[in-house]
């Protein structure tokens, strides 16, 4: 497929994806979504508004048809989270994207609607401030993690693994709470015995962090506690620092440092997965070094993007 931008006049554009093999429409549908998404993903740009398909039977002119179709409002973050500026100590292939890459994403989207979705909630969380964020980047990243805990695992993962324990712990718990069956109504005996079955799940909180894992993406102390602040976006309650960790942020910036990480844990996964190695911008640190800055009346002009290392190991950040 070719895939590129076409200008029509100053205000008029075109982006413009051709196949060069014959294909059904259906198929060729799926293929403009996925490109579509996986540029989002990349830019922080949404391509929306509407859409001409053409075809045509190779040299066959009377064939040509055309058909429109609107279909939403596009989406623009302006902020990308692929680096298109060039530095001379650092290299561009630290920050760029090869065809290769974009190619592993845009078929990763095209056989996984769900991270569709996730690029398109990654896009539409960047446009929103703090709690917003939050919330919208915390359905992101659960859609996404979800997907590689179930493809990327080839079972479920469990806290003991060993059966005769799980089978000796499960008898022991039954037994202990059937000496209270006839002190408590029977719905709250049935949550008891039903949560007896699921006392060997893993916490949501390391079952967000295990795709990390399997990918190879080792996780600073920091992007920890930015999972597990997951849950209390979502049920609208707002983060507090862990200790020491980020006790120098005002709550303002707490929020936005953690809505934004997750919005880039997120497309993390999905980059790790096209095999993208490099730099991405940590739009969460880059917006409170810019924000200080200008409060500091001493302007941005000096500044470049944070960013992040994909393939940094245990202890860089």
């Amino acid at each position: 497929y070719i895939f590129y931008h076409e200008i029509i006049s100053e205000d008029l554009g075109f982006f413009i994806i051709k196949s060069p093999d014959k294909v059904c429409h259906e198929d060729f549908v799926n293929v403009v979504d996925s490109i579509r998404s996986a540029y989002a993903l990349l830019n922080g740009y949404y391509i929306a508004d509407s859409v001409f398909y053409a075809s045509m039977k190779p040299g066959r002119k009377e064939t040509l048809t055309f058909k429109y179709q609107s279909l939403n409002n596009t989406i623009n973050s302006k902020k990308p989270l692929i680096d298109f500026h060039h530095y001379t100590n650092l290299e561009d292939k630290k920050i760029l994207l090869t065809s290769e890459n974009f190619e592993s994403l845009v078929r990763l989207l095209y056989n996984n609607v769900e991270l569709r979705r996730a690029c398109i909630l990654i896009t539409q969380a960047e446009c929103l401030d703090n709690i917003s964020k939050g919330i919208l980047a915390s359905v992101a990243l659960e859609t996404a993690t979800s997907h590689f805990v179930s493809k990327e695992t080839s079972k479920p993962i469990k806290l003991i693994e060993d059966k005769n324990i799980i089978r000796q712990l499960t008898y022991e718990l039954k037994k202990a709470i059937k000496k209270i069956k006839d002190k408590v109504d029977k719905v709250t005996w049935d949550k008891l015995s039903s949560k007896i079955g699921k006392f060997n799940e893993l916490p949501n909180a390391i079952k967000l962090s295990t795709p990390f894992t399997s990918l190879g993406i080792n996780l600073s102390e920091g992007e920890e506690y930015c999972l597990s602040c997951r849950n209390l976006f979502l049920h609208g309650s707002i983060p507090s620092p862990k200790e020491d960790a980020y006790k120098y942020l005002s709550q303002e910036e707490l929020q936005s440092l953690i809505a934004n990480r997750l919005c880039m844990l997120s497309a993390m996964l999905m980059l790790k997965k096209a095999n993208y190695n490099g730099l991405l911008i940590d739009w969460g640190a880059t917006e409170i070094v810019y924000k200080r800055e200008i409060a500091a009346g001493r302007g941005t002009k000096h500044l470049s993007f944070q960013h992040r290392d994909i393939s940094m190991q245990e202890g860089e950040e």
